[in-house]
């Protein structure tokens, strides 16, 4: 006997796999197995090294040959295997997706599965009898506004990267940095490296950074990000609640095609589902086209202050020699 489960998030080194409720054109998408003659959710286990989302893209194309879709997270589910004795086996965690298909393209023969069909209704006829059913019913009940994770069209993929894309997202990090200040190769970037592969250590936890990666196949071939952070409420920002705009680049061979305009709609309406009013960015004169078509707007009423380019009349007394010359003025006192 199985039990199923339902949470609204879980870590995600816990998640071991991927079910993803897809539909096209108002129907449910299903798949056989090619050595069974029931009917169930394209779905698997997480691979090493993926995240749960890239997981979730590489088993909807590879069980149904979806070609162009959006995707969204629904929510963490478990089963858990119960012995007739009431014992229970050790609790198996995954994401349940939702998918819209709007194309396919022809199932790929060098998988498990046999064929798709488009349902109106459930089948009869289940793989998992004691799930599958449990996750449709829970379909319907979450119902909402949801931020989608992958979408593909026009054949590319736009993907929201997690935290197994650490590494990545730090060398695209120091290409993006290259690009943006004419750096050549040359140019030590250890510090930014080190303190990029730090930061993205914790803000994934922390849920304080959202990036999106664009593909053509295996490629990166665009990218963005924002980061939220809170300040002091003001009038016209009463939340406190702000979000950045960093890290946008797209290949000079696939630019003029839409892609950074797509993630920014995409970091944008994260910043929106976030209730955040105030999103800021540092445009170069390449961007400031985009940045202005999109919406954004030159502000006036800010300065900045980079370290290193204040002349100090006098250096800063350091925190322990304070104390050192406090400690013996008051030894002094006491002589």
């Amino acid at each position: 006997m199985k039990q199923v489960a339902f949470y609204e998030k879980a870590d995600d080194e816990l998640l071991h796999f991927a079910v993803i409720a897809a539909k096209y054109q108002g129907r449910w998408v299903l798949c056989k197995h090619k050595e069974r003659s029931t009917w169930e959710f394209p779905g698997g286990h997480r691979e090493a090294g993926e995240t749960i989302e890239a997981a979730a893209v590489r088993e909807l194309y590879e069980e149904t040959g979806a070609a162009e879709y959006r995707m969204v997270p629904v929510s963490v589910h478990s089963v858990t295997d119960q012995a007739q004795s009431g014992e229970k086996q050790a609790e198996s965690l995954g994401m349940l997706f939702y998918a819209e298909i709007s194309r396919f393209d022809q199932l790929p023969p060098a998988f498990e599965m046999e064929k798709i069909e488009c349902f109106e209704k459930p089948p009869d006829n289940w793989t998992y009898p004691e799930i599958q059913p449990l996750l449709f019913q829970h379909l319907r009940q979450a119902a909402g506004k949801k931020m989608i994770c992958a979408e593909k069209k026009e054949s590319l993929l736009y993907r929201r990267a997690g935290s197994h894309d650490r590494e990545l997202l730090t060398r695209l990090r120091l290409e993006v940095l290259r690009a943006a200040n004419g750096l050549e190769e040359d140019v030590d970037l250890s510090r930014t490296e080190l303190e990029s592969r730090r930061y993205y250590e914790t803000c994934f936890p922390e849920d304080s950074h959202a990036a999106w990666l664009v593909f053509d196949g295996e490629e990166v071939v665009g990218t963005g990000a924002v980061s939220f952070f809170q300040v002091m409420p003001t009038y016209h920002n009463p939340s406190g609640k702000k979000a950045y705009i960093m890290n946008m680049y797209t290949r000079p061979d696939y630019r003029r095609r839409g892609i950074a305009y797509r993630v920014l709609e995409l970091l944008t309406s994260e910043a929106e589902m976030r209730q955040i009013d105030v999103v800021t960015l540092e445009a170069t004169a390449a961007g400031r086209p985009l940045y202005e078509a999109f919406g954004f707007t030159a502000k006036r009423d800010e300065m900045e202050l980079l370290g290193g380019s204040r002349q100090m009349d006098a250096p800063a007394c350091p925190f322990g020699s304070l104390l050192a010359e406090i400690n013996s003025e008051t030894q002094e006192r006491r002589k």
